[in-house]
């Protein structure tokens, strides 16, 4: 979740000054109105360039501040309405799925047939992931 945290956080601070976000209290809830579509997207862009240079420079100083920034520090009011107003759908938090297996078939070097299956549960699937990967 601190991926996401990152994102919104630095998105939201960086289109400030154009009002992009919009952090909005209606009736004891906080929801986030998005002003300008396409200035959000030019920020996701400029947020990917920043990482991309961190990462392909290696700079950790770089990666420790934009993390510790916005990806660590909560507000500690709006992590409490989120997870309040989240308990009352009593679902879990996350959910897992099943990426099928293609099957394929051949003749010579031409594939003839895909069959995709789906037997495989999520507990055996990700334990094959790791060993794999």
């Amino acid at each position: 979740m601190r991926d996401r945290a990152l994102i919104a956080r630095w998105c939201y601070e960086a289109g400030k000054e154009d009002n992009v976000i919009e952090l909005i209290s209606r009736d004891g809830k906080t929801y986030i109105k998005i002003n300008d579509y396409e200035k959000l997207r030019e920020l996701f862009g400029q947020l990917l360039a920043i990482i991309q240079d961190i990462k392909s420079t290696g700079n950790y100083d770089a990666a420790k501040n934009i993390i510790e920034k916005y990806a660590v520090k909560i507000d500690p009011t709006l992590h409490k309405e989120v997870k309040d107003r989240f308990k009352k759908l009593d679902i879990a938090p996350y959910g897992g799925f099943v990426n099928p297996q293609f099957i394929i078939s051949k003749k010579g070097n031409n594939i003839t047939d895909i069959t995709i299956d789906y037997s495989q549960n999520y507990v055996k699937q990700m334990m094959e992931y790791g060993k794999k990967y």
